[in-house]
């Protein structure tokens, strides 16, 4: 007799079944996705510019092109006697760097461009190409960043980035200047930057004295480490110079203000003030202590533990590869500890091992194996004592011959 497709029996084998097959469902998911969630924190494409030179050269005239929060931006600084004048896209004097300070044309159209480059700014009516230049001064230092139109990266299409290589040339740029009434330019291209990967510093030590404990906290590429002192006794941190840089201890945080590796922390506007109250960076000077926090605890972005190869070779690489060895050096008492880092590179096309290669993919089909078996063992003996014959009761004498 066949059994009833929506009986009991059959029941019980479909949701085994099923359950299994979930199981096995389940166990590839996510032994097998498990590498693809962890397979690409790199950053997005970009595309840089780049300084080339700087015309005429002067020693002491610096020239950089960063990329910012909203933009590519120049960052001049020109300590020396003689003014740095920027010309504009229209080739009106824009900016005086110099001596006096900064000085700015507010009656040049890219004065007010140059502050964002954001769309859709608004331009005073008095403010047009080739007219007579209006200096206000904006800075008493000769430093100053802005946007500038000509920093503008081209747009580049999905088929242009799929064949494009790392630091491909895709184009130049230049913004002419004038040195003490020579006429010269900041010059530089654009070039292609995909995602290099992901950097993971580390410490070889994690508690390399009593009570304190250091954790490093990630970037990409430049990481930042915090130090817990919970103890009773202030430990130093050197800075990148060996110079004395932090004191962390139940008091509080201090710094070094004189340290090279504190001034390089702050930002732009801090830096100025700093300078401006007469400190100048000294890494052989005597240490010039502020607070810097309260509790025993402070986080700093570690320069010292960026990539320390060029960009080709970052992207040469091809599979995990150690870009930065450094080491944070602590002391506390009469004791000193160099406890050693390392940054490694894992390449954007890095996503480890294949997931046919996972030990736990094998070990989940393993065990998904013995399941099926046991299943499969349960399914026969059930059969097997459905299709026994059934055994009669043993016949009685007595009834019968009461019959």
């Amino acid at each position: 007799m066949r059994e009833n497709p929506r009986g009991p029996g059959a029941w019980w084998r479909r949701s085994a079944t099923a359950g299994l097959v979930s199981l096995l469902v389940a166990a590839a998911g996510m032994l097998v996705g498990a590498p693809v969630a962890l397979a690409d924190s790199a950053t997005d494409p970009l595309i840089a510019a780049v300084v080339d030179h700087v015309t005429p050269g002067v020693p002491g005239v610096t020239v950089d092109a960063v990329l910012t929060d909203l933009g590519p931006q120049f960052v001049v600084d020109n300590p020396t006697r003689t003014e740095l004048v920027v010309l504009s896209s229209a080739g009106d004097p824009f900016l005086r760097v110099g001596p006096l300070g900064v000085l700015a044309n507010i009656r040049s159209p890219q004065w007010y461009t140059s502050k964002t480059p954001a769309a859709g700014i608004s331009i005073p009516p008095q403010a047009v190409d080739h007219a007579v230049p209006l200096w206000g001064r904006v800075s008493d230092t000769p430093q100053w960043g802005w946007y500038d139109s000509r920093l503008q990266a081209p747009q580049l299409t999905p088929a242009q980035v799929a064949t494009a290589t790392p630091l491909q040339h895709l184009g130049d740029w230049t913004v002419p200047v004038q040195y003490g009434g020579t006429l010269g330019a900041f010059a530089g291209h654009f070039e292609y930057r995909p995602p290099l990967g992901q950097f993971d510093s580390a410490v070889s030590q994690t508690q390399p004295l009593p009570a304190v404990t250091l954790t490093v906290l990630p970037g990409n590429p430049t990481p930042a480490l915090s130090v817990i002192n919970s103890g009773g006794t202030d430990v130093s941190v050197l800075g990148d110079a060996g110079e004395p840089f932090l004191t962390i201890g139940p008091g509080g945080t201090r710094a070094n203000n004189l340290s090279p590796t504190w001034f390089a922390l702050q930002n732009a506007d801090d830096q100025q003030s700093l300078r401006d109250s007469g400190v100048r960076p000294d890494a052989h000077a005597a240490p010039q202590w502020v607070a810097a926090g309260g509790g025993g605890q402070y986080s700093f972005v570690l320069n010292r533990a960026k990539p320390t190869a060029d960009l080709a070779t970052l992207y040469a690489a091809s599979g995990p590869t150690v870009v930065s060895n450094w080491t944070v050096t602590l002391r506390s008492g009469g004791t000193r500890v160099d406890v050693a880092g390392t940054t490694t590179l894992r390449p954007a096309g890095d996503r480890g091992p294949v997931w046919w290669q996972s030990p736990l993919l094998w070990v989940g089909i393993g065990i998904a194996l013995v399941l099926l078996a046991a299943v499969l063992v349960l399914l026969r003996r059930r059969r097997s004592r459905r299709r026994a014959p059934a055994r009669r009761a043993p016949r009685d004498p007595v009834g019968a011959d009461r019959r």
